[in-house]
């Protein structure tokens, strides 16, 4: 069904895709998102802005000028984001595939006339899980990178899919998060377990440092650099 689409006046540089982790007809409705996360998660409003049910038809949810509360702590800001009821590969729709398809389009032309480039995730690129479950790449028409070819496939997947990505080294590919990452990087070698090149890229030498540490603190050695560990580290109030 058609998506019209008025760009906030914040600024926005990403869309993240999301599956709402069940199948039930009941729960096929933004109002019930909106009641796990302010009941449930104790969150102010549901975490996305859009909300696309099996029908195909799209409910705006956290209003566009809100920052979204689902992506995890760090990959927020500066983002839009769209959840599809749904929880087997098999049981999301066409339509659903092609509502998507027609936010990608319109939230990325209104932005591209801007002069801005919007790149598409996936909930597993920035957070350890597998959200969405379907390959969005090959639904939504997007190239390795995140960005639309125009050539999505609406068929509905029942196999594993060709592309899900791997859990994302915290911020890698987010936008303005090189400082957070310079001030990681310089605590980690200040401690002793050097990262190479204070560059503010997330990479394996990081990574690599930041495991030895939580290793080395008698913390679960995840690689990712949660609050608690940027706390820890003193790089985070």
């Amino acid at each position: 069904m058609d998506f019209q689409f008025t760009p906030p006046a914040r600024a926005v540089h990403s869309l993240f895709f999301h599956c709402s982790a069940s199948d039930r007809p009941e729960h096929d409705d933004v109002a019930v998102m909106r009641d796990w996360h302010v009941n449930g998660n104790g969150w102010s409003d549901v975490g996305y802005h859009y909300f696309v049910k099996k029908s195909g038809e799209w409910q705006a949810g956290r209003a566009l000028e809100r920052t979204p509360a689902a992506q995890g702590d760090g990959f927020n800001t500066g983002t839009i984001a769209v959840c599809l009821h749904g929880l087997v590969k098999s049981a999301f729709t066409s339509e659903q595939f092609r509502t998507g398809h027609s936010m990608v389009r319109a939230i990325c032309d209104a932005y591209g006339a801007r002069g801005v480039k919007i790149r598409v995730h996936g909930h597993c690129e920035v957070y350890p899980k597998e959200c969405p479950v379907f390959d969005y790449r090959r639904a939504l028409g997007l190239d390795a990178s995140g960005y639309p070819t125009g050539r999505p496939d609406f068929a509905v997947q029942d196999a594993t899919p060709r592309f899900l990505a791997s859990p994302l080294d915290l911020y890698i590919m987010v936008p303005g998060n090189a400082d957070r990452v310079r001030r990681l990087q310089r605590a980690l070698t200040e401690r002793g377990f050097p990262c190479g090149a204070i560059d503010g890229l997330f990479g394996r030498l990081t990574r690599d440092a930041l495991v030895a540490w939580q290793r080395d603190t008698g913390r679960s050695p995840t690689g990712v650099a949660d609050y608690a560990s940027r706390v820890a580290l003193g790089v985070e109030s």
